[in-house]
């Protein structure tokens, strides 16, 4: 389990869409935690004893629609996920013989 935090900035291209319901709706439910379920995969090598490479990909699903601030203005029957990449290279500092 996991919590995601952020701070949503809506900016409309033009006022007519600002003052539709659908605008209010999202600005009334603005959220800036929500909860994650990360899960992912990934793959760790042993380059020699003290270095290792690893790479990782991960899924958060959000459980609501609001992780970008906008839920009726885009699509509100679909719940936001994220996704992330990452790549590690790590050298052991010392070691225990």
């Amino acid at each position: 389990m996991g919590l995601a935090i952020g701070k949503p900035n809506l900016d409309y291209e033009n006022d007519q869409l600002a003052s539709s319901t659908a605008a209010q709706q999202d600005s009334d439910n603005l959220k800036s935690a929500h909860f994650i379920l990360p899960f992912g995969l990934g793959l760790k090598a042993y380059l020699t004893e003290d270095w290792t490479l690893g790479a990782e990909y991960g899924w958060r699903p959000v459980f609501n629609d609001y992780l970008e601030g906008v839920s009726q203005m885009g699509n509100p029957d679909t719940n936001d996920w994220y996704g992330m990449f990452s790549v590690m290279l790590a050298r052991r500092l010392s070691t225990t013989k």
